[in-house]
């Protein structure tokens, strides 16, 4: 929009050269934003699988707040960086452990720990040790009428002038999608769809669900006036995405992202 503004004064003002440079710029952004506002990719016929995941801002963030969006939203899946010890049991008290009793967690008594809750049963199956102290847990989720479900916590280097080695290194740490497998990557990557980076990992096999929902361009970053979209699910290819959106959520820098999941049949 400000390049076609700018293309405009530049040609209200006559200068004709840098009018057309900035249209013509303007124009090839608009066509690679383009694909992040149309919805695509499968349309698999099983059953539907509800993820949401929020950034407790080491384990600050409103626990109420995030567990009545669970209920509202009748989440299945749900996933949290910055999980503290402390944030674990408000958590708990608020009730979130009876509607998503089951869970894979790596507590931290920093902002280093995930946890994954889920409705139906699941089995913990790894962690990833991030190279700045990160944990990432993995479990595989029982999904009826579907497939089990592989779900990786996902919590990278924030990006530093003086440390963008680690976010590199990080990201590159994220597990390929298997083929033919149902699995999905969720969490804070500290990274947008305009990253190198972030694109190197979806090209292994994932697609970005707000992405593929339309919404591409909804951001999650800060969270008062959101202007990037550094909190993703990426879904292995056969995964159909029906919806996504983002909560405010108090006393986190980050949007909470939710996403219906359309998954194959069992």
């Amino acid at each position: 929009m400000a390049g076609v503004l700018l293309a405009v004064a530049a040609f209200a003002a006559r200068v004709r050269i840098a009018a057309a440079v900035a249209l013509v710029a303007a124009l090839a952004l608009g066509a690679c934003m383009l694909p992040r506002v149309i919805a695509g990719g499968p349309h698999p016929h099983g059953p539907t699988l509800r993820v949401m995941t929020v950034n407790l801002y080491n384990g600050l963030a409103n626990k109420e707040q995030v567990t009545q969006h669970v209920i509202d939203q009748h989440v299945d899946v749900l996933v949290v960086e910055e999980l503290t010890f402390e944030a674990r049991v408000e958590l708990s008290r608020d009730g979130l452990e009876q509607i998503l009793p089951y869970r894979a967690l790596a507590t931290s008594p920093a902002a280093d720990g995930t946890g994954i809750y889920s409705r139906r049963p699941l089995v913990r199956t790894g962690t990833i040790h991030g190279l700045t102290g990160h944990l990432e847990v993995r479990a595989r989720v029982t999904v009826p009428g579907g497939p089990p479900v592989t779900v990786q916590a996902v919590h990278t280097e924030s990006p530093d002038l003086r440390r963008n080695g680690d976010w590199r290194a990080t990201l590159r740490q994220l597990p390929e999608a298997s083929p033919g497998g149902t699995e999905l990557l969720v969490g804070d990557f500290n990274a947008s769809l305009d990253h190198g980076e972030l694109r190197r990992v979806i090209s292994h096999g994932w697609a970005d669900a707000a992405d593929r929902s339309g919404n591409g361009l909804a951001g999650t970053w800060p969270s008062r006036l959101p202007t990037v979209a550094l909190d993703h699910v990426l879904v292995s290819r056969q995964i159909g995405v029906r919806q996504t959106k983002v909560f405010h959520i108090g006393g986190t820098d980050h949007r909470m992202v939710f996403a219906v999941l359309q998954l194959p049949p069992g």
